[in-house]
């Protein structure tokens, strides 16, 4: 959907006229080279062909970088972040009380599927990446609750802007990622958070239980490579060139990889299309 219309909907969720659209981010930076010296993954280069973007796989607890991979021009050095956001906007909800796991809201419209997704609970709405959910959800929250969220799930608040006045421009970023600033670090310290999930921090079971569902039936299937477990949370960029995100980690019960990945363009495979590229290599040195 389209930014006007999707500031349409949020009207409609908190019943107030849609605003202004938020600036984009604007300007282009060098994309940091692959890391050099790093054991490869066996065979050829995972991207290729028409592929524009990069990966780097990390050590799940070091965050030391393994392999890291770029094709075509350079991305943007960090971007919005996206449908990623909606793993923030999850924890702050259920970790402050203002969501239950069972509960379940209507997902009428502008998700995985245009149409919507009936009603629906957290995990399945992480798994569908459903924008209407998020958005519903976002309309509870306080900035200070979803900046808490940043900081505790990768330590990421640094990467926040300030906190908008308009209540829809805050509904977007909560749902949306509109003012949260990723790259492959940010991504990668994500997905380490929740791949490293204290079993006594309920809501964090959630959000990587919905993290596993994405990988398994929603909109991260194509990272879904038997004999290693996976799960990760997917994001795009608005526009035919925009960016393709995917944070995620494997195996699932023992982590030992996070990977970032980023992809742009028509001609580029998904985020997830590239991570279950890797994901293959990495089997094959288990």
């Amino acid at each position: 959907m389209a930014k006007t219309g999707r500031r349409e909907f949020l009207g409609l969720v908190v019943g107030a006229a849609a605003a202004p659209a938020m600036q984009a981010f604007a300007g282009r930076a060098e994309a940091a080279a692959a890391p050099s010296g790093l054991p490869p993954l066996p065979k050829a280069p995972v991207m290729t062909g028409g592929d524009r973007g990069a990966f780097v796989v990390y050590d799940a607890r070091s965050l030391e970088p393994l392999h890291a991979e770029t094709r075509g021009d350079p991305l943007p050095e960090r971007t919005p972040a996206a449908s990623v956001s909606k793993t923030f906007c999850a924890y702050a909800a259920l970790r402050g009380g203002l969501l239950r796991e069972d509960e379940r809201i209507l997902c009428d419209g502008d998700g995985w599927r245009p149409e919507g997704h009936g009603e629906i609970a957290v995990i399945d709405a992480l798994a569908l990446s459903c924008n209407a959910f998020f958005e519903k959800v976002g309309a509870r929250l306080t900035w200070e609750s979803y900046r808490e969220a940043c900081d505790r799930l990768g330590g990421l608040s640094d990467r926040l802007g300030e906190e908008p006045a308009d209540l829809l421009d805050r509904i977007a970023a909560y749902a949306h990622g509109d003012l949260l600033a990723t790259g492959c670090e940010e991504l990668a310290r994500l997905a380490r958070a929740v791949a490293l999930a204290d079993p006594e921090d309920r809501a964090l079971s959630v959000v990587r239980r919905g993290w596993r569902e994405a990988v398994l039936r929603g909109t991260a299937t194509a990272a879904n490579v038997p004999g290693i477990d996976a799960a990760g949370k997917t994001g795009t960029l608005p526009g035919p060139e925009g960016e393709r995100k995917f944070a995620a980690f494997a195996p699932l019960s023992e982590p030992r990889w996070v990977l970032a990945v980023r992809t742009a363009g028509a001609g580029s495979a998904s985020a997830a299309e590239i991570a279950g590229r890797v994901l293959a290599r990495l089997l094959t040195r288990v």
